[in-house]
């Protein structure tokens, strides 16, 4: 049994030789920290991100509209916010699908608190931000002039 919850635990769990088992060894199952799948996860989200928001607002802000060169730039920029939406979803159903471990806590109720709000209000903020990108992208044609570069690679 993996310490990543599976299979999760459910009420008393028998041990090797049959007994049920104590208080102290069902602890001793639980999970003490993150699958490395959704740490790798939480990563490449942030690494992600960081690379597009940089990537548009450094570079493809500061080329003009017309400028041909741009589509490529766009394309890339596409595809990475793409990315991000994709694996932020992913991240979601593995949060849900895997056992975490217990929360840690502040020692004050309204920081336990405000951390799950604002953990909520990040995933929505990213993947309201990647659909925003692609609204504005498919309202600007973007899928029909980038389109076959977004494909092509």
């Amino acid at each position: 049994m993996s310490s990543y919850g599976d299979p999760p635990l459910s009420g008393i769990a028998p041990t090797t030789d049959g007994r049920r088992a104590t208080a102290i060894e069902m602890n001793a199952l639980r999970v003490n920290r993150y699958h490395p799948f959704l740490v790798s996860l939480h990563w490449a989200v942030a690494l992600l991100t960081l690379a597009a928001l940089f990537f548009g607002a450094m570079i493809l802000a500061h080329i003009p509209n017309r400028a041909p060169y741009k589509i490529p730039g766009l394309s890339k920029h596409m595809i990475v916010g793409t990315a991000v939406l994709v694996l932020v979803l992913v991240r979601l159903l593995v949060r849900r699908a895997t056992t975490l471990p217990p929360t840690a806590s502040a020692g004050n109720t309204f920081l336990d608190k405000a951390t799950r709000v604002l953990r909520g209000l990040l995933y929505a903020t990213l993947i309201c931000q990647a659909l925003t990108g692609l609204t504005l992208a498919y309202q600007a044609r973007l899928f029909t002039v980038a389109g076959p570069l977004f494909l092509k690679r």
